[in-house]
């Protein structure tokens, strides 16, 4: 606990940069030991998450997800960085897309009017489905929807 509580002070480069340097941990990695309230955030949003969808559609979900709170003290990149590297293959969770851009929507949506949830089907032969974040008309965090016809999206 000592070693996040000094990472995240003021000398948290000089730190960053000598564990990256004698542990060889990624940048990556790193961040989440940078920010351990972003990865527990992220982490119980995605283990809470499954459940939730077997209570309520995934339109009240999604209303339940965008009220507003505090804002964030992460900023979106940051948030994108983390859930890709937690939520991501190798990932300690089985995870899809659709867990991945409901945890950012739960992070972001309360803070950012113009962020859309979006859910989609590719036509065959391809076929499978896609979830994704939007705003204004525009993927966001690498979550391309290439091909995908959207069939749900969140606000209408």
């Amino acid at each position: 606990m000592a070693l996040l509580t000094a990472v995240q002070g003021p000398g948290c480069q000089r730190i960053v940069g000598r564990l990256r340097r004698v542990a060889g941990l990624s940048r990556a990695t790193l961040r989440c030991v940078c920010h351990p309230r972003l990865a527990w955030a992220v982490m119980t949003l995605r283990l809470t998450l499954p459940r939730a969808l077997e209570r309520e559609p995934l339109d009240q979900l999604a209303e339940r997800l965008r009220r507003p709170g505090t804002a964030p003290p992460w900023g979106e990149a940051l948030i994108g960085e983390v859930t890709d590297l937690l939520l991501r293959p190798p990932s300690p969770l089985r995870t899809t897309c659709l867990f991945r851009a409901l945890v950012r929507y739960a992070l972001l949506a309360p803070h950012d009017p113009r962020l859309r949830l979006f859910v989609g089907l590719r036509p065959a032969p391809a076929g499978g489905g896609h979830a994704w974040l939007a705003r204004e008309g525009q993927p966001i965090l690498s979550d391309s929807p290439e091909g995908c016809v959207p069939t749900f999206v969140h606000p209408h």
